[in-house]
Order: C-alpha cells, then sequence, then structure tokens
C-alpha cells in the first residue's frame, strides 16, 4: 500500500512539474487582438489579421507558484525581421529574466506569449508620447497568460535592445500577476515611476553586461533639473530603482512595489512613498544621486550629472530661502564669505543636509560655519521632501571677521565676561556737551558679552526720546524711537587699548521733529559695523571705557560684570494659551531679542526655552 501511495506522491509531482502552458492558440485573430493594448484601449495591431503563427521557441521554469512557461511566435512572413540574430536575443532576454526571477524572492507570474511583430500594422508612437515604443504588455492579475508584442523595427529592434527590451517587458508581467490589478492599472498613469522604473532595474539585473542601454540617467538627470517630483518621472526612476538594490537588494524589491497605492492620483502616491521607506531613506537617496555614487547591479558606473541647483551666498546677515515640495529632489549649493557664521534653520524640523565641497559625509546642516580659511564654508545641500509644500529659511550672522580687531589679536582676559552699562555712556556724554535741550531718554538694559575667543556679542535693546530744543529763532520738539538689534564682531586690547570692531547690529527706527513751522518723522537706519578705539580700565567687578573726541570731552561708560550670566529678554513671553505674531523671520515676536547662541548656559530663560 505504501508503495502505491509513494507512486501517486511521484506521478503528482511529475504532473506539477510538467504543467501545460496556458497558451492561447496563436492562429485566432481574437485571440490575436489581445497583444498590446495601448493605454487608450486600442490593439496595436489595428484590423485584425489572421497570422499563419510560428511558434520560434518555448521552455518552462519553475516559480514559487509552480511551473510556468515563456514562448515567442511570429507571423510565417516575417522570416525577413525575424532572423537568427534577433531571434537569439529574445531568448537570450527571456532566459536570463528567469535567471534573475530567483533573486526577488516571493512573486507570481503568468505563462508570457511574446508576439515578434514588424510593426506593419502598428504606428511609430502607441502612446502619443511623441516616443517610439519597443514592446507593450497585457497583462492583469486574474489572466493565465501575459501578451507582449515586440516590434523590432526602428530603434527598439537594433542589437541587444531587444533582449533588453523582452526582460523589461517580462518583469511588467511580474508585476501584474504579483500585484492587485487596482494597483497595476496606475502603471500607465501616475504609477508609471515605479512601473517602468522597477522595469527597466530588472533589465539591467537580467543582463547587466548591457549596462543602461537606454541611458535612462539622462532622463532621470534632466528630470531632477527640471524639478520634477519623484512620482511625476517613469523611466528615469531606475536611477532610483538600482539606489534601492544596493541598499535593499533585489529580495525586497517585490514588498516595496506591493506597497504602491492603487491610486493614481498624487496625494496617494506619495502617501504610499512615505509608507514604503522612511524620510531618512529618500534623503539618503538624494544625497547618493548628489555624490553620484549609484551604480548599475554589476557595480558599473551611471552617467549621473547632478545639477547645480540654486546658489545660497553668504556675504552678510541674510536670509536665503528653499522652496520645498513633495517628493521634488532639492539640490543647491551654499557658500560663505570669510568668517565665522552661526546659522538658524526655520523649521528647524525640516530635513536639510550639507556635504563640505572639501570632502567628508554627509550631515545636518550646520548650526555654525567656520570659513575663516580660504577652502572652507562651501557646502552640497541636499532635501527630499516628503511632506506639504512649505518653504525653509537659512538665516546666517557673522560673528567673526576674517582680519585682526584693530590689528591685533591680543586679549586681557580681564574683560572676558558678560557685562551691563551702568552709568555714562552716550546719552550723558550728549547732556553734557551743553545742548539746549530738555531732555526724556528711556534706554532698556545695554548688555554686551566678550567671549575669550576674541568675539563680543551684543543684546538687543529698545529706546525713546522726548526732547525739546529752544533756540532764539524757535522751539522744537523730538520724539524719537528705536531699537538695536542684536550685535557682534570682534575685539581685542593691547596696552590699556580696547578695539571693537563690529561685524553686525545697527539701529533702526524713527524720529518726529515739530516746530511753529510743522512737523516731520524721519525713518533712522543705522546699520552696524565699523571700528572704534577705547581706552580702558578693568577689574574683577567694574570696566570703564574712554572714547576721545577732539575738541571736546571724552565719552566715558561705566559696566559692573554680571556674575549670574544675562537677563531673561526684555519681552515677556505669552502666558500660557496665548498667541504670538512671527516676525519676518517665523520666529515669535517675543524672541526677537534672544541671542542665536546662549551667551551664558548656566542660566535657563525664555531663550533657552525657545533655543529647544
Amino acid at each position: 500500500m505504501s508503495r502505491i501511495l509513494a507512486a501517486v506522491f511521484i506521478l503528482s509531482l511529475c504532473a506539477i512539474g510538467s504543467a501545460r502552458a496556458s497558451f492561447g492558440d496563436c492562429d485566432d485573430p481574437d485571440y490575436l487582438g489581445d497583444f498590446g493594448p495601448t493605454p487608450g484601449g486600442a490593439s496595436p495591431l489595428g484590423p485584425i489579421l489572421q497570422l499563419n503563427c510560428v511558434i520560434e521557441f518555448e521552455f518552462a521554469f519553475d516559480t514559487p507558484g509552480g511551473t510556468r512557461h515563456i514562448r515567442a511566435i511570429r507571423d510565417a512572413s516575417a522570416d525577413w525581421i525575424v532572423g537568427p540574430a534577433v531571434l537569439a536575443d529574445i531568448e537570450r532576454g527571456a532566459r536570463a529574466s528567469v535567471t534573475a526571477m530567483a533573486l526577488l524572492g516571493n512573486y507570481r507570474i503568468a505563462d508570457v506569449t511574446i508576439l515578434m511583430l514588424d510593426d506593419a500594422h502598428a504606428t511609430a508612437d502607441l502612446t502619443g508620447s511623441g516616443r517610439y515604443v519597443g514592446a507593450l504588455t497585457n497583462g492583469f492579475a486574474d489572466s493565465a497568460e501575459c501578451l507582449v508584442t515586440s516590434f523590432l523595427l526602428g530603434p527598439a529592434g537594433e542589437g541587444e535592445r531587444v533582449a533588453y527590451n523582452a526582460a523589461h517587458e517580462i518583469f511588467h508581467c511580474i508585476q501584474a500577476a504579483s500585484l492587485s490589478p487596482e494597483q497595476y492599472a496606475t502603471a500607465v498613469g501616475g504609477g508609471a515611476w515605479w512601473a517602468e522604473g522597477s522595469a527597466e532595474y530588472f533589465a539591467s539585473l537580467a543582463l547587466p553586461e548591457l549596462g543602461d542601454i537606454h541611458r535612462r540617467a539622462d532622463d532621470f538627470n534632466d528630470s531632477i533639473a527640471n524639478e520634477e517630483a519623484l512620482n511625476a518621472q517613469s523611466y528615469g526612476m531606475a536611477v532610483f530603482f538600482w539606489w534601492f538594490d544596493a541598499n535593499r537588494g533585489p529580495g525586497q524589491l517585490m514588498t516595496f512595489l506591493s506597497g504602491m497605492a492603487p491610486s493614481s492620483d498624487a496625494a496617494a502616491q506619495h502617501t504610499a512613498m512615505r509608507d514604503a521607506l522612511s524620510d531618512a531613506d529618500w534623503l539618503r537617496f538624494a544625497q547618493a544621486y548628489s555624490d553620484r555614487s549609484i551604480t548599475l547591479p554589476n557595480g558599473s558606473a551611471l552617467a549621473l550629472n547632478p545639477p547645480g541647483g540654486e546658489a545660497l551666498i553668504f556675504d552678510g546677515n541674510v536670509t536665503r530661502r528653499l522652496a520645498l515640495r513633495p517628493f521634488v529632489m532639492v539640490l543647491a549649493t551654499a557658500e560663505y564669505a570669510c568668517g565665522r557664521w552661526a546659522n538658524t534653520r526655520t523649521p528647524a524640523t525640516v530635513a536639510l543636509s550639507a556635504q563640505d565641497i572639501a570632502g567628508g559625509a554627509w550631515s545636518d546642516y550646520p548650526d555654525e560655519v567656520d570659513a575663516r580659511a580660504p577652502a572652507n564654508g562651501r557646502y552640497r545641500v541636499a532635501a527630499l521632501p516628503t511632506g506639504s509644500d512649505r518653504e525653509v529659511r537659512i538665516r546666517a550672522e557673522r560673528r567673526e571677521g576674517c582680519t585682526p580687531c584693530g590689528g591685533s589679536t591680543a586679549l586681557d582676559i580681564c574683560l572676558v565676561g558678560s557685562w551691563a552699562q551702568t552709568g555714562g555712556g552716550p546719552v550723558e556724554w550728549m547732556l553734557a556737551q551743553g545742548m539746549p535741550a530738555e531732555m526724556v531718554v528711556d534706554i532698556g538694559p545695554q548688555l554686551v558679552v566678550l567671549e575669550g575667543d576674541g568675539t563680543y556679542w551684543t543684546m538687543p535693546f529698545t529706546g525713546t526720546m522726548d526732547a525739546v530744543i529752544t533756540t532764539a529763532r524757535d522751539t522744537w520738539t523730538v520724539d524719537g524711537s528705536a531699537r538695536a538689534a542684536a550685535g557682534g564682531g570682534r575685539w581685542s586690547a593691547v596696552d590699556g587699548q580696547l578695539a571693537i570692531c563690529q561685524d553686525s547690529g545697527g539701529v533702526a527706527g524713527q524720529v518726529t521733529i515739530s516746530s511753529s513751522h510743522g512737523s516731520g518723522t524721519m525713518p533712522v537706519n543705522v546699520p552696524g559695523g565699523g571700528e572704534l578705539q577705547y581706552a580702558y580700565s578693568c577689574s574683577d567687578a567694574a570696566m570703564q571705557t574712554v572714547l576721545e573726541f577732539a575738541g571736546m570731552s571724552p565719552m566715558v561708560t561705566d559696566y559692573s560684570r554680571l556674575a549670574a550670566g544675562l537677563p531673561e529678554s526684555e519681552d515677556p513671553a505669552p502666558a500660557a494659551g496665548e498667541t504670538d505674531p512671527a516676525d519676518a523671520d517665523g520666529r515669535p515676536r517675543w524672541t526677537a531679542g534672544c541671542p542665536l547662541i546662549d551667551p551664558d548656559p548656566r542660566v535657563e530663560d525664555d531663550c533657552d526655552r525657545y533655543r529647544r
């Protein structure tokens, strides 16, 4: 009895191994009419003609779903175009595809028939795209046979393209059988990026010796230069799948494709793309493209030519902007003038990466840039956003120039620290000059930090002035208000002389002057910059500076050291639940006075909470 069961088992295996192919009758006009419909639904054969069918080859192969078959057919009169070389290439592409399928893991495929056509019944442009189509595939998830039409006239029939195209179309048969009908239906719509891109990749996996025979890298280069979204592309997305091969391997390809959207709608495609790969992975793809490090599966180089993109030039305290759209690769360059810079990125959550042009790894866009050496301060920039349309802003502020202040880099350690003005200064000096004015000036705290690296910072402050000036001719009233921006630059101290070289900052406001003849308002806008020399004295607790003027008394300013660091911003944070309008750079208004870098990390204040 056991021998009988064993025999039955062996016979059943033989039956499975020799399963018959589900091929249609190639002499049947109705069967031929099913080959290669265009996206519009019309058959490329036009009026169906009876073919005198010749089967050129047929072979079986094993798949995870059982034995399948591939055959190639032609009309008997087409022997003039289907010569031995063409036939050999068609079969070469088919058999190479079977070898490559073994690398895919779990997949499905129906029996495949390749109709070799001299395109006597077809036009050169079957899709209306203006581009010649070498082959078309008609395959469906519930079909027992996948039909491939291979046109052998024109560029697609030249040399080894025939083999490559055969492998490409056979992969469409895998897509048709392995994916849902709704997913595969997008292959001629919004899903063409993954359908055609992965088919090109598979052909190069099957026939690595042919390389990028269709120069899909050129297509991808053009699309990126034209700022096309990845999901709006087609064959050129082979570049992405070549990157995917190196990072995930062919065994993950079908898993990736199975996650694609069942709708051509761009929003649906974007959702599927976000689910299939992390934001970090998409960004790594953009970085690899910028690096020209993506290769074919056999390691051969691709003709990658990433566009330079927008040039972000930071030659002063400026804000540069980059527009971000979902799955539109952003490649740019950033170049900083000589100096040491601090950057603020808004929104800070945007994944924006940079790589020093001189070499090195990609990293998050730098918070600080030291461009004091000639070779420094130049970066490649890459982003591949996956969310909604937005803009990223980079605010750069120069914290140190490239020339010594006062001709020296010497420092006095006594001066290093945080200082608050406690007396003297410009207002008292003006009043002491005997001006014919009654003046009331209200100025916020004036604070300065002299760093041990030869840089300095000032906190912003606001001030108002009300004055009445009386002369023999008339009386003027003056009302003014101004805000001094956060400033910074370099300092040095030699032989009792303090040199201050301002690289950033400035004062902006307005003054209204009225008299018996009328009134007028004028803006005040004094940019930061310049060099001043002070005599100074310094102790543990106090500092005094003296600025000399020719023919006038000197301006003396007194400071006290802040042992506990700088106080909080002069503008309080909004209470819980309250909102506050943003300034031009997107920061809450109450934080506009916060310095970019914490002057004293020992003190917790509202600016610290903003910086986090």
